[in-house]
């Protein structure tokens, strides 16, 4: 039965190669004195290579000032470009270009969609010697490219991302920017001129092609903003140019458009890089897991959360005029508390106005960007996703904190009541509101506008009280409930549980663990898996409320 099946692949296989609709653009006639270069383009999963056409001509309008185009479309077997055909596809259509009567010694430019891309990166990279460029579009260079979090890759690779692109996250492709070119480790003008990244407003991951979207991208993708054909010119203009440096370095021209469309894309993408950073966003750099009270800045790791220096500790200790918190927070496995850290208090004042407490705190980032997937695990030697399907911020912020009334008893306040002070089930609720408030003052102007008009609002919900080994692995939760306004929204619910400062376990003491919202979580619901419900392919809504980005849930 096992020969059977393989036998029964191979025909399925050879008899599509047979059959393959592979499409030839030869250049445009008015490119025929012009210096030729040759461009594969791999096609996205499920998306038929005719669907690429029109985006694929754009590319030749765009470069034909310049040089004349070849662009080769290969269709691979069942329209997706797995390994085992790809090398087979990618020769066929360059044997039939050059029988077409392209120069073999012309220059070769791969290019990919969507899954096309991420595949079409490992054949760029070990047939390095004889591509001259990269284009991914709705894709990115995955993080196999990266060795101890420092990234590496063989070809000059521009990657095209769409605002609205929901399988090609923009905080993904935000993440691309900022490990091929801000990351310190790089060489940021190199990084610039060899793997630029941009991103164009108002994009959709169908963008990048045309037609009928397949099952999966009719599911996942969000509504685009602006027309196929104006978003084939914008791409193709990023295209051209970036090829135009790559294939000519004396083309200052090109170089100046390449650099402001980096900057513009540097200014979309520095609420999202804000957040990453204050969550500690461990694709950047992982947690040093070291102890707090000894914990300094590594360039290979991140010591602790910024987040829970900036907001959540302090929160602890508002309400008392003139009272300041100096925490050193280290990243931490929650589980663990013997010999390691617990929250600390170090110092006392006699009263709260000028007085500032040195205090520390424990934090762990909790991940989940995807299960196994037999095809990225065989080709990338992964066994997670990298593709920029699911959400890639930390689903919750696991911390540690001195409770309210530690901290106000520290300040010289006595007798303060716990139940008053750290009942009632909404100091981490009040933490996580910070969170919510500081992405809507964060993000872009227009994507909070939108947001408002068609996302589906986070509302933060009284707190869950657990056990103390509870609190460790029970969830901030996310419940899609139905306010009574037409339209649903997600409630999040943090599971705490505190201590009073009079415990008799004193080891377990004065505390307050919060399962906090990060920054970058909320960010990227705004940007990202907030539109989702009613602003994808796949909503038929056409009700559009207005949301206050104050709401409060009482």
């Amino acid at each position: 039965m096992r020969l059977f099946s393989v036998f029964l692949l191979i025909f399925v296989i050879f008899s599509t190669l047979i059959f393959a609709t592979d499409i030839l653009l030869k250049p445009l006639s008015s490119t025929v004195d012009l210096p030729e270069v040759a461009m594969i383009l791999v096609q996205g999963s499920g998306i038929k290579p005719e669907a690429y056409q029109s985006i694929a001509i754009e590319f030749q309008n765009a470069l034909s000032d310049y040089y004349a185009l070849w662009v080769g479309i290969p269709e691979f077997p069942g329209d997706v470009a797995e390994p085992v055909v790809l090398d087979d596809g990618i020769e066929r259509m360059l044997n039939t270009m050059y029988k077409a009567g392209l120069d073999s010694k012309s220059p070769l430019v791969m290019a990919g969609h969507s899954l096309g891309g991420a595949m079409v990166q490992t054949w760029t990279d070990s047939h390095a010697k004889n591509v001259t460029a990269q284009i991914l579009m709705g894709s990115f260079l995955t993080r196999v490219y990266k060795t101890d979090y420092v990234f590496s890759y063989s070809v000059p690779t521009l990657t095209i991302g769409g605002e609205l692109d929901g399988l090609a996250r923009a905080t993904r492709i935000a993440e691309a920017y900022y490990t091929q070119i801000l990351d310190p480790y790089q060489d940021q003008s190199s990084g610039e001129a060899n793997f630029p990244v941009t991103i164009i407003p108002g994009v959709s991951h169908m963008e990048f092609a045309e037609g009928q979207p397949p099952e999966v991208v009719q599911k996942r993708d969000l509504k685009p903003e602006i027309s196929y054909e104006e978003a084939h010119k914008l791409i193709a203009a990023d295209a051209a140019t970036f090829l135009r440096t790559k294939l000519n370095s004396s083309d200052i021209t090109a170089q100046s458009v390449l650099s402001s469309r980096l900057q513009d894309t540097r200014e979309f993408i520095n609420p999202i890089l804000d957040a990453f950073h204050l969550e500690g966003y461990h694709n950047f750099r992982p947690p040093c897991y070291c102890r707090n009270d000894t914990c300094n800045p590594d360039p290979d790791c991140t010591a602790g959360c910024f987040w829970s220096d900036l907001v959540s500790q302090p929160t602890m200790g508002s309400g008392l005029e003139g009272l300041t918190i100096t925490n050193q927070d280290s990243f931490h496995q929650v589980w663990k508390v013997v010999p390691d850290p617990l929250p600390t208090i170090f110092n006392t004042c006699e009263k709260p106005d000028g007085c500032n407490l040195s205090t520390t705190s424990v934090t762990e980032g909790l991940y989940r960007n995807g299960e196994d997937l037999e095809i990225w695990r065989i080709t990338f030697d992964d066994p997670k996703m990298d593709s920029g399907y699911l959400p890639i911020t930390a689903v919750e912020l696991k911390t540690k904190l001195s409770s309210r009334q530690n901290v106000y008893t520290h300040a010289g306040l006595k007798d303060q009541d716990f139940d008053e002070l750290d009942g009632g089930n909404v100091r981490c609720g009040e933490i996580n509101q910070q969170a919510l408030d500081y992405a809507f003052a964060a993000a872009a102007t227009w994507t909070v506008n939108r947001f408002n008009a068609v996302g589906q609002p986070y509302r933060i919900a009284s707190d869950l009280e657990v056990c103390p080994p509870c609190w460790i692995w029970k969830e901030l939760q996310y419940d899609e409930v139905d306010d009574g306004s037409g339209r649903s929204s997600v409630e999040l619910s943090s599971p705490q549980y505190s201590s009073p400062i009079d415990l008799p376990l004193k080891i377990s003491a004065g505390f307050h663990f919060c399962k906090v919202l990060s920054p970058a979580r909320a960010i990227e619901w705004i940007y990202v898996d907030g539109l989702r419900k009613y602003y994808s392919l796949n909503s038929t809504d056409t009700f559009v409320p207005i949301i206050s980005p104050d709401v409060r849930i009482a």
